[in-house]
């Protein structure tokens, strides 16, 4: 029952800023994102996740709905960056044009000061310098000497009990 109240929390938000902008040209929901630009293996579902482009404003808005109880942030969402390139893709590919996109994260379960439903917009010819670093990174994890960088990451992580380099970073503090 908390499920469904909260994902009742994501339609809404979705249906709201797909009546304000009207003129839908695409609506998408558990998408398949093909996302080679960044490296040939990237690609991903936007689980819990839509896309509509507004014919009106020219925008990409890309959700992503969240359960669990650890914040997330909308800035700079590294998971939402690298949907947004494949999808961006695809329009290019359909002769469709955005001019910014709008990333918005719909969590409802912990606080937060912006409330459940948090946006970060971002012009699209800003995102290059984005897409640059995720390439980088993508072409690093697939090295022989990838490097092992901790940071909010390291929480998830099921061999965090075994990771030299976690147990390094914690015995310095």
């Amino acid at each position: 029952e908390e499920m469904v109240d909260a994902v009742e929390v994501y339609v809404s938000d979705v249906m709201k800023i797909a009546n304000q902008v009207g003129g839908l040209q695409s609506l998408y929901v558990e998408h398949q994102v093909d996302i080679s630009t960044v490296h040939p293996n990237n690609a991903g579902t936007l689980d819990g996740g839509a896309h509509i482009v507004a014919q009106s404003t020219s925008r990409l808005y890309v959700w992503d709905f969240k359960f669990g109880w650890g914040i997330v942030n909308a800035f700079e969402n590294w998971q939402l960056l690298d949907y947004a390139v494949g999808l961006l893709q695809e329009m290019l590919a359909k002769g469709q044009v955005c001019v910014d996109i709008e990333f918005r994260i719909v969590q409802p379960r912990p606080y937060h000061r912006e409330g459940s439903c948090r946006n970060w917009v971002l012009p699209v010819a800003e995102l290059h310098p984005y897409i640059e670093r995720l390439r980088m990174s993508a072409q690093q994890s697939q090295s022989e000497n990838a490097p092992c960088v901790t940071g909010p990451h390291c929480g998830n992580c099921k061999a965090r009990h075994d990771c030299e380099t976690l147990q390094r970073a914690a015995y310095r503090h």
